[in-house]
C-alpha cells in the first residue's frame, strides 16, 4: 500500500529532483541564516519516505552557506560547524537563528 501511495503521488522524477536540490542547496543572496535554514528544513520535510542520514544533511546545509555566513556560524560556535555531531549542530544553527532574529528586528520569517 505504501509502495502504491508513493509512485502515485511521489513518482521517481520528483523524488530525484528533490534529493538533487537537498544535495545542492545553498545560501540565496540576501538569505538570512534564518531564512537559508528554513529553506532547508522545508525542503527535507517536503521528502518524507527518503531516510537521509543527518550528518550528510548539516554537510549539504554547511556547503551551501555563502562565505561571510559560513565564517560568521563557525565564529559563533567557537569552530567548523562541520566537527559537531548532526544533533549538535541542529542545535546550535537553531539557537543562531533566534538568536539571529532577535538582534534583527526587521527580518521577517
Amino acid at each position: 500500500m505504501k509502495q502504491e501511495f508513493l509512485q502515485r503521488f511521489f513518482p521517481a522524477f520528483r523524488a530525484t529532483h528533490l534529493q538533487t536540490e537537498i544535495y545542492g542547496i545553498s545560501q540565496l543572496n540576501g538569505d538570512s541564516l534564518y531564512e537559508y535554514w528554513e529553506r532547508f528544513k522545508e525542503l527535507v520535510a517536503s521528502y518524507p519516505h527518503y531516510q537521509f542520514i543527518e550528518s550528510f544533511l548539516i554537510q549539504y546545509f554547511y556547503k551551501g552557506f555563502s562565505g561571510m555566513d559560513m565564517r560568521m556560524v563557525d565564529a559563533s560556535i567557537g569552530g567548523g560547524l562541520i566537527e559537531k555531531t548532526a544533533d549538535e549542530a541542529q542545535h546550535l544553527i537553531s539557537s543562531l537563528d533566534i538568536t539571529w532574529i532577535e538582534v534583527s528586528p526587521g527580518l521577517t520569517g
